[in-house]
């Protein structure tokens, strides 16, 4: 997805809009539906609420995936501890030269996979 940063005083265009913009905000739908609808093409990195709670993030060919907390609680502790859910629902795919660290043990549910990319790896601690 094309990024862009606006000098001081140049102007918004509607292109600028569809290209930049709208697929730099969380879109607001009142399901998948009316979101696939709206949306012809994804683009890999948009953002979408489709009610209920529920944010999803366009994956590129893994589709919608949604987003979740950290947890259930964010840093407790004095921000010593960040607390993680033990079981995985949705498909997620760790990008090439980046890494990543659970706290275990760690389920991955049934039609779930976590895919570790080039240079990267996964520690469960």
């Amino acid at each position: 997805m094309p990024y862009k940063v606006w000098a001081v005083n140049e102007i918004l265009t509607a292109a600028d809009m569809n290209t930049y913009v709208g697929n730099q905000t969380v879109l607001s739908f009142s399901g998948t539906a009316a979101r696939a609808t709206a949306i012809g093409t994804p683009v890999e990195g948009m953002v979408s609420y489709v009610g209920s709670g529920v944010v999803e993030v366009y994956a590129g060919t893994a589709g919608w995936t949604t987003i979740s907390g950290g947890g259930g609680g964010g840093n407790v502790a004095d921000d010593t501890i960040q607390p993680n859910f033990n079981t995985i629902t949705n498909n997620y795919t760790f990008d090439d030269n980046y890494n990543g660290v659970s706290a275990g043990p760690i389920t991955i549910s049934a039609g779930a996979t976590v895919t570790v990319g080039t240079a990267s790896a996964w520690s469960i601690v």
